[in-house]
Protein backbone atom coordinates (compact mmCIF):
# COMPACT_ATOMS: atom_id res chain seq x y z
CA UNK A 1 0.00 0.00 0.00
CA UNK A 2 1.33 3.29 -0.84
CA UNK A 3 1.59 6.39 1.40
CA UNK A 4 -1.09 9.06 0.84
CA UNK A 5 0.07 12.78 -0.80
CA UNK A 6 -1.88 15.89 -0.47
CA UNK A 7 -2.83 15.79 -4.28
CA UNK A 8 -4.29 12.47 -3.16
CA UNK A 9 -6.73 14.76 -0.51
CA UNK A 10 -7.32 17.50 -2.78
CA UNK A 11 -8.52 14.79 -5.78
CA UNK A 12 -11.10 12.86 -3.41
CA UNK A 13 -12.68 15.72 -2.15
CA UNK A 14 -15.82 16.61 -4.04
CA UNK A 15 -16.16 12.87 -5.04
CA UNK A 16 -19.23 10.73 -4.10
CA UNK A 17 -19.20 7.78 -2.75
CA UNK A 18 -22.07 5.64 -1.32
CA UNK A 19 -24.45 8.88 -1.96
CA UNK A 20 -22.29 10.95 0.09
CA UNK A 21 -20.17 13.64 -1.34
CA UNK A 22 -16.54 14.13 0.42
CA UNK A 23 -16.22 17.53 1.91
CA UNK A 24 -12.91 16.95 3.78
CA UNK A 25 -9.92 14.85 3.66
CA UNK A 26 -6.72 14.19 5.98
CA UNK A 27 -4.23 11.76 5.98
CA UNK A 28 -3.52 10.23 8.93
CA UNK A 29 -1.20 10.92 11.69
CA UNK A 30 0.34 8.15 14.10
CA UNK A 31 3.00 6.15 15.11
CA UNK A 32 3.03 3.11 13.52
CA UNK A 33 5.36 3.06 10.34
CA UNK A 34 2.23 2.87 7.85
CA UNK A 35 0.07 5.60 9.57
CA UNK A 36 0.59 7.83 6.19
CA UNK A 37 -0.86 5.31 4.23
CA UNK A 38 -4.24 5.76 5.66
CA UNK A 39 -6.72 8.90 5.40
CA UNK A 40 -10.07 9.89 6.92
CA UNK A 41 -12.69 12.07 5.04
CA UNK A 42 -16.15 13.53 6.06
CA UNK A 43 -18.98 13.30 3.51
CA UNK A 44 -22.33 15.18 3.37
CA UNK A 45 -25.46 13.63 1.44
CA UNK A 46 -28.55 15.06 -0.02
CA UNK A 47 -30.66 14.89 3.56
CA UNK A 48 -27.80 16.32 5.53
CA UNK A 49 -26.60 13.16 6.67
CA UNK A 50 -23.16 12.92 7.83
CA UNK A 51 -20.11 10.34 7.99
CA UNK A 52 -16.48 9.82 8.74
CA UNK A 53 -15.05 6.78 6.83
CA UNK A 54 -11.32 5.71 7.01
CA UNK A 55 -9.73 5.10 3.80
CA UNK A 56 -6.68 3.93 1.97
CA UNK A 57 -6.08 3.36 -1.93
CA UNK A 58 -6.06 -0.02 -3.79
CA UNK A 59 -5.02 -1.49 -6.49
CA UNK A 60 -5.54 1.01 -9.53
CA UNK A 61 -5.09 3.68 -7.58
CA UNK A 62 -8.85 3.57 -6.39
CA UNK A 63 -9.92 4.26 -2.96
CA UNK A 64 -11.36 2.18 -0.55
CA UNK A 65 -13.58 3.63 2.28
CA UNK A 66 -14.78 1.62 5.27
CA UNK A 67 -15.37 1.83 8.92
CA UNK A 68 -17.96 4.80 8.58
CA UNK A 69 -18.79 6.88 11.76
CA UNK A 70 -22.41 8.32 10.99
CA UNK A 71 -23.98 11.70 12.32
CA UNK A 72 -27.29 13.71 11.80
CA UNK A 73 -25.33 17.05 12.77
CA UNK A 74 -22.32 18.79 11.20
CA UNK A 75 -21.04 20.02 14.95
CA UNK A 76 -20.59 16.25 15.76
CA UNK A 77 -18.85 15.11 12.54
CA UNK A 78 -17.21 17.89 12.44
CA UNK A 79 -15.40 16.60 16.22
CA UNK A 80 -15.57 13.03 15.14
CA UNK A 81 -13.49 14.14 11.81
CA UNK A 82 -10.97 16.48 13.52
CA UNK A 83 -10.05 12.99 16.12
CA UNK A 84 -9.98 10.88 13.82
CA UNK A 85 -6.91 9.34 12.47
CA UNK A 86 -4.68 11.86 15.32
Amino acid sequence: MRKLNESDVKDIIGTVNAGYEIIAAKINSGTFADSDSYGTVLAQNRKDNYVTWQFHFVENNRPTFYWGHYFSNLEDVTVDFAERGC
